[in-house]
């Protein structure tokens, strides 16, 4: 699951270059239609993608696991902890990958 995260506090045609990041990840709520047994839930792995461009937003890409068919995870949580430098940049901003918004807005 990929999501991409606009920045605040730029203004237009500032980007930023992440010096220093750290995003968290962790499921916020999960559900199941049915009985389970020996259900399970996780977040596998999650980082950010080209953390060190020029950019106005971040990717945060998330691997997640589910084990059990009537099983679902309906929230996750995230924080991203950076420090950055600021730039005006003439060129094209870099292409992002096709993402999926996560449906959780808790982020610094």
């Amino acid at each position: 699951m990929r999501a991409e995260i606009p920045l605040g506090g730029l203004t237009d045609g500032q980007t930023f270059v992440a010096a220093q990041w750290a995003p968290s990840v962790s499921l916020a709520a999960v559900d199941a239609d049915a009985a389970t047994s020996n259900a399970g839930w996780a977040i596998d792995g999650f980082g950010l993608l080209t953390p060190n461009l020029p950019a106005d937003r971040v990717v945060l890409d998330v691997q997640t696991a589910v084990r059990d068919s009537s099983c679902f995870i309906l929230r996750m949580t995230y924080q991203i902890d950076r420090t950055a430098s600021t730039s005006v940049v003439a060129a094209a901003m870099p292409s992002w990958p096709q993402s999926t918004p996560l449906p959780s807005t808790s982020s610094r």
